[in-house]
């Protein structure tokens, strides 16, 4: 989460400046002039996003493991969506814990988590291919209208 806040913190601090510089038509692109413009034309407040983010929510070792694992192997399917993976950790019984996987917000699934590395290894590759079935779905039905 604090790798996130910083990335969004550095990202809109460039953008700041760049706009924040007094002879700004020297230093700022043409195209973000004319985007600027096009969306003032518009009276929008231009946005910035971040896609295909992988946010880290986990509270114990094991939590921590399972993300690692999972964001080494993970690449995501061509032609996915815009999307926004979030791991959140949920105490469980015992030593374990509950491993939430949710993609735009969206509950895609949940397993609980014991902190074997066998265990955790197998469940990585197990929520990418879930993951990667699940953003080929949402791309079709981009394609196809549906929703």
């Amino acid at each position: 989460m604090k790798k996130w806040v910083i990335v969004l913190l550095l990202s809109c601090a460039t953008w700041i400046t760049a706009f924040s510089q007094e002879n700004s038509n020297d230093s700022i692109p043409l195209s973000i002039i004319k985007s600027v413009k096009d969306d003032s034309a518009k009276n929008t407040i231009p946005s910035l996003e971040i896609n295909g983010l992988i946010v880290d929510e986990t509270r114990t070792k094991s939590g921590r493991e399972f993300y690692r694992v999972f964001y080494k192997m993970w690449e995501p399917p061509p032609n996915a969506p815009d999307f926004m993976i979030t791991i959140k950790e949920l105490p469980g019984q015992g030593r374990g814990s509950r491993v939430q996987i949710l993609v735009n917000r969206e509950l895609v699934f949940l397993n609980y988590l014991q902190p074997r590395s066998d265990y955790i290894l197998s469940l990585a590759q197990y929520v990418d291919y879930v993951l990667k079935q699940h953003l080929k779905d949402l791309a079709e039905m981009e394609e196809n209208n549906i929703f």
